[in-house]
C-alpha cells in the first residue's frame, strides 16, 4: 500500500512538473505572451463566446508585439503578423509545417411594397439555409431542396457549440485517444449528439452511391464522369507516399516507391463532414460582411449591379458569366481583408523543427497568424488599411506574398476556397440584380463581432428596395 501510495505521489509530481514546465515555455524562451492559467494557459480565453479569438489574438498582438507566444494546456503557439513569415510556414517551409493544430474531431410584402426589412436571424438565417442547400447538393448529391427545412443546420449549430472536447482535447493532447472513445460514449453529455447525426448523414450517402453504381454497372449503365464530391471522392486515387507524409513521413523523399490508393469509406466521410461543417457557417457570414459593406456603400453597389447587368444579360447566372465578375471578387476579397473570421485556417503545426526567421521553431509547436492585424498593417496598405476600398484588389501584383491569406496559403489553403467564391457570386448577383440593398435606423454600425471558432456580426438589420424595373418578386 505505501508503496502505491509512492508511486501516486510520484506521478502526479511527474505530471504537475511536465505541466507547468509547459506552461512556461515561452517564459522560458525570453518571448513575450499572455501567461494564462497553470495547466490551462490561455484555453479558457481561446474558447469563450463571448469574444472570438481572432480578436483576443489581435488584442494581444497590440500588447506584446508582432512575435509572441501562449499556451493551451501543454500545446504551445507562436503568433506571428508578419507577411515574410506567414509566407515561410504557409508556403516555403510547406515540408517543415504540414499539420494543423490538433482538434477533438424579415416584411410584409404586402403593406410595404417596395421595402423589406430584414433583421439578423432573418437574413443570416436566409445566408446559412442557402449555403447549406448548395453544400449539400455538391458534396453529398441532394437532389430535392431542404431550404428551411434542414435538420443539419440546427446539428451544425450544436457541433459548434460544444466546447468541453476542445478544452480536453487542448488541454491532454497524449490522452486525445481516450477522449475520442468518451466522446462516443457520452455524445449526450457533451453535446456531440449532432456530430453523430451528421456523420451518420453522410455516411449514408456514401453507401447509398455505392450501392447506386453496382446497380448501374449490372445494368449496363455506364458511368459518366463525377456529378458532385462524392463521386470525386470514390474515384480519387491518393499517392501513398503523401498519405505516409501525413503521418510523420518526408515530403521530399524521392526515392520511395510510388503506390497508389483508394480513399477509404471512413476518409470519404471525414471529407464530407469536413465540407458540410466547415463551408456551411464560413459562406453564409462572410455574405452577411458583404451585405453590410455593398449596404454602406452605395457607390460600389452600382457598380456592382452594372457589373452585373452587363455580364449576366436576362439573370443567366452561369459559371462563366460568373467568372466575368471581377469587381464583385475585389468587393469579397476587400470584406474578407477587413473581416477574416476562420481562425483555424490561418494556424500551421511543426512536424520538423526548423527556423522562421530568427526564431528557432520546435517540433510540435504551432504558428498561428495574427490575420486582422496584418490584413489592417498600414505598412502593406497605406494610411487607407483600415477603410473599405475594393479597388485596391484590381492590382493584386502589388499586394506582398502573404499578406492577403483569408483563407490560408500554400498547399493546405481552404479546399472550398473556390466554391464558397462562387457561391456568394451567385447569390449576390441574384439580389442586387432585383433589389437595393441599404442601411437603416436599426442597422448596427460599426459591426460588433461575437462567437468563437469563427467570428460574425452579433446582428445585422438592412434594407431591401425593389429596384424600378422589377415588377414582380
Amino acid at each position: 500500500m505505501a508503496l502505491l501510495f509512492l508511486l501516486a505521489i510520484t506521478a502526479s509530481i511527474g505530471v504537475i512538473t511536465y505541466y507547468l514546465f509547459a506552461w512556461t515555455y515561452w517564459y522560458r524562451r525570453g518571448i513575450p505572451g499572455p501567461l494564462g492559467l497553470p495547466f490551462l494557459g490561455c484555453l479558457p480565453q481561446m474558447f469563450n463566446k463571448v469574444s472570438p479569438a481572432i480578436l483576443k489574438i489581435q488584442k494581444w498582438t497590440k500588447k506584446y508585439g508582432r512575435v509572441y507566444g501562449f499556451t493551451e494546456g501543454p500545446s504551445r503557439t507562436l503568433v506571428i503578423s508578419d507577411p515574410e513569415l506567414a509566407n515561410e510556414v504557409f508556403v516555403k517551409q510547406f515540408d517543415n509545417f504540414n499539420a494543423r493544430k490538433l482538434n477533438a474531431f424579415q416584411g410584409d410584402p404586402d403593406d410595404e411594397p417596395q421595402t423589406h426589412l430584414f433583421e439578423a436571424r432573418v437574413l443570416e438565417r436566409f445566408y446559412q439555409e442557402y449555403t447549406m442547400e448548395l453544400i449539400c447538393r455538391v458534396a453529398i448529391g441532394q437532389i430535392e431542396s431542404k431550404m428551411f427545412n434542414n435538420p443539419l443546420i440546427e446539428n451544425i449549430h450544436k457541433l459548434f457549440s460544444s466546447q468541453i472536447p476542445f478544452i480536453f482535447c487542448g488541454t491532454f493532447p497524449h490522452l486525445a485517444n481516450f477522449a475520442r472513445i468518451a466522446c462516443l460514449v457520452f455524445r449526450k453529455q457533451f453535446g456531440l449528439e449532432s456530430f453523430f447525426e451528421i456523420t451518420n448523414l453522410s455516411t449514408k450517402a456514401i453507401n447509398d452511391r455505392i450501392d447506386s453504381r453496382k446497380e448501374n454497372e449490372q445494368n449496363g449503365i455506364k458511368y459518366e464522369g463525377p456529378n458532385d464530391f462524392i463521386d470525386l471522392f470514390l474515384d480519387a486515387k491518393v499517392d501513398e507516399n503523401l498519405w505516409k507524409n501525413e503521418t510523420g513521413s518526408t515530403f521530399s523523399s524521392k526515392n520511395s516507391t510510388k503506390i497508389e490508393k483508394k480513399l477509404s469509406i471512413d476518409e470519404i466521410v471525414a471529407q464530407c463532414v469536413l465540407f458540410l461543417t466547415a463551408g456551411f457557417d464560413t459562406t453564409s457570414t462572410s455574405l452577411s460582411f458583404v451585405t453590410y459593406f455593398i449596404a454602406k456603400h452605395q457607390d460600389v453597389q452600382e457598380k456592382l449591379f452594372n457589373e452585373i447587368a452587363e455580364n449576366c444579360p436576362n439573370m443567366e447566372f452561369s459559371f462563366d458569366n460568373l467568372a466575368k465578375l471581377k469587381y464583385m471578387e475585389c468587393v469579397i476579397d476587400e470584406t474578407l481583408r477587413l473581416y477574416p473570421f476562420a481562425t483555424a485556417a490561418y494556424s500551421r503545426k511543426c512536424t520538423n523543427s526548423t527556423k522562421i526567421g530568427n526564431i528557432d521553431i520546435e517540433e510540435g509547436t504551432n504558428i498561428l497568424v495574427d490575420v486582422i492585424t496584418m490584413h489592417t498593417d498600414e505598412d502593406i496598405w497605406g494610411p487607407d488599411a483600415k477603410q473599405f476600398n475594393p479597388e485596391r484588389f484590381e492590382n493584386r501584383k502589388d499586394i506582398p506574398r502573404g499578406a492577403y491569406i483569408p483563407f490560408g496559403a500554400g498547399p493546405r489553403i481552404c479546399v472550398g476556397m473556390r466554391l464558397s467564391i462562387l457561391e456568394q457570386k451567385l447569390l449576390l448577383a441574384a439580389i442586387l440584380n432585383r433589389y437595393k440593398i441599404k442601411l437603416c435606423e436599426e442597422t448596427e454600425d460599426p459591426i460588433v463581432l461575437e462567437g468563437s471558432f469563427t467570428a460574425k456580426p452579433r446582428t445585422m438589420v438592412v434594407k431591401l428596395e425593389k429596384r424600378r424595373n422589377e415588377t414582380s418578386d
